[in-house]
C-alpha cells in the first residue's frame, strides 16, 4: 500500500548565483518547483541575495493558480568560518541558512549579509561568532530575530571537536528562545542510514518538531549534473578527472517532488510535513520592499519636512542677510515649494 504523499516545501535551494555551486537560474528553479507541485521554494543563496530579484519575477509570472500554490521564501546561506574544508561540498555544519519571515527579518538578514563581506576578500565571506553573538545579544534587534527561521545543517559526526561546536551553538541559538530547525538530508550517497541515527539522536536532545526534510538543492533538475560538476572542477582549480570528493556521488541534490521525497523518507513522512508546515509561516515577499532615504542625520524630535523647513529658512537667512532682510517674492516662492516637496513626500530626497 503507497503512502499518499504530504504537501512538501524545500528550504535549502541555490541558484548559480552562489558562484561555482548552483547549475541553475532563479526561473528554472521556481518554473520546475511549480511544475513538481511544491508547497514552498526557498531560495538561500551563498552569504547573498542575489537570485532573490529574479526569482520574484518567475514567481510573479507564473499563471494565477501556480503562483497561488507555490510561496516564494526568501533566505541566504551564511557562512560561519572562512573556508569550508570538509569531504561533503554541499551544506555543511559551519553554515547557518536564515529565512526571512516578515519585511523586518529581511531588514536583520541583509545586515548580517553585509556584516560577513565587511573587510574580506571577495569570495571569503564568513560572519564570526563574535558578530553573530553580538547581533543575537543586542536589544534593538531581539524582537525582530525571533521573525527568522534559523536552519542549522547538522554535522556527518557527533563527538569530534567541530560538531561539538555545532552543539554549543545550536543549543545557545535555542536557549534564546529563536525558532532553530535541522534539517535531515538523504541522498543515496552511502551515508543516509547515519545520517538517520544522527537525525534520530538530535530527536530526542532538540525535540522531533525542530526537524524537517531537506535536499540541499544545487540544481532543478537532473540533467544539470555535468554542469555542476564543470562548475566545482573550475571552483577546485583542478581537472574534472581529478576532483574527487569534491563531486557529488550523484545527482539526488535536485528538486523533487513531494512524492520523489517520500520514497527516501517513507519511514519518516513527518519530516515533509514539517518542512511544510514551517513554510506557512512566512508571509513576506519583494512587493513590500521600498527605497529608504537613510535617516540618520535627522536630529531627534524631527520629520524629514520639518528638518528641511528649519535648514531652508536658515539658508535663505545666511543668504539675504537675516530672515526679516528675505524679500517676500522669495518668501513667497519657498513657501510653496516646501508646501509642494511636503505634498509629494520628497523632503528624504531634499535633504540627500
Amino acid at each position: 500500500m503507497s503512502l499518499t504523499p504530504p504537501p512538501y516545501a524545500e528550504l535549502t535551494c541555490r541558484t548559480h548565483y552562489s558562484f561555482l555551486r548552483g547549475a541553475s537560474h532563479p526561473h528554472e528553479l521556481i518554473q520546475q518547483a511549480a511544475a513538481l507541485g511544491l508547497s514552498a521554494i526557498a531560495i538561500t543563496d551563498r552569504n547573498g541575495v542575489y537570485g532573490i530579484p529574479k526569482a520574484y519575477r518567475a514567481w510573479k509570472e507564473l499563471p494565477e493558480d501556480q503562483r497561488s500554490a507555490l510561496k516564494l521564501i526568501i533566505g541566504s546561506e551564511i557562512t560561519l568560518k572562512p573556508s569550508l574544508e570538509i569531504p561533503d561540498p554541499g551544506l555543511g555544519s559551519d553554515s547557518l541558512i536564515l529565512l526571512a519571515r516578515t519585511r523586518r527579518a529581511y531588514g536583520i538578514l541583509c545586515r548580517l549579509i553585509t556584516e560577513a563581506h565587511a573587510g574580506k576578500e571577495k569570495g571569503m565571506a564568513f560572519l564570526s561568532p563574535e558578530i553573530l553573538q553580538r547581533f543575537l545579544h543586542d536589544p534593538d534587534f531581539n524582537l525582530n530575530l525571533r521573525e527568522i527561521a534559523w536552519i542549522s545543517p547538522p554535522p556527518l559526526e557527533l563527538k569530534n571537536p567541530a560538531s561539538k561546536d555545532w552543539l554549543r551553538r545550536t543549543e545557545g541559538l535555542l536557549e534564546q528562545n529563536l525558532s532553530v530547525y535541522i534539517p535531515v538530508f538523504q541522498f543515496r550517497d552511502g551515508t543516509d542510514a547515519h545520517r538517520l541515527r544522527i537525525a534520530e539522536t538530535l530527536a530526542k536532545r532538540f525535540g522531533e518538531r525542530r526537524l524537517v526534510a531537506a535536499n540541499d538543492v544545487h540544481t532543478h533538475h537532473e540533467s544539470r549534473r555535468p554542469l555542476q560538476e564543470v562548475l566545482t572542477s573550475i571552483r577546485e582549480s583542478t581537472p574534472l578527472k581529478e576532483v574527487g570528493f569534491k563531486l557529488f556521488s550523484n545527482g539526488e541534490r535536485r528538486l523533487k517532488s513531494s512524492k520523489e521525497m517520500l520514497e527516501f523518507f517513507s519511514h519518516w513522512p513527518g519530516l515533509l510535513t514539517q518542512a511544510h508546515e514551517l513554510s506557512r509561516a512566512f508571509q513576506f515577499d519583494l512587493s513590500e520592499l521600498r527605497y529608504r532615504y537613510p535617516s540618520e542625520w535627522i536630529p531627534a524630535g524631527y520629520t524629514a519636512q520639518s528638518y528641511l523647513t528649519e535648514l531652508t529658512w536658515k539658508g535663505a537667512g545666511d543668504r539675504y542677510g537675516g530672515e526679516l532682510r528675505i524679500p517676500e517674492a522669495t518668501r513667497k516662492q519657498l513657501t510653496h515649494e516646501l508646501a509642494l516637496i511636503h505634498q509629494l513626500g520628497f523632503a528624504d530626497y531634499f535633504l540627500t
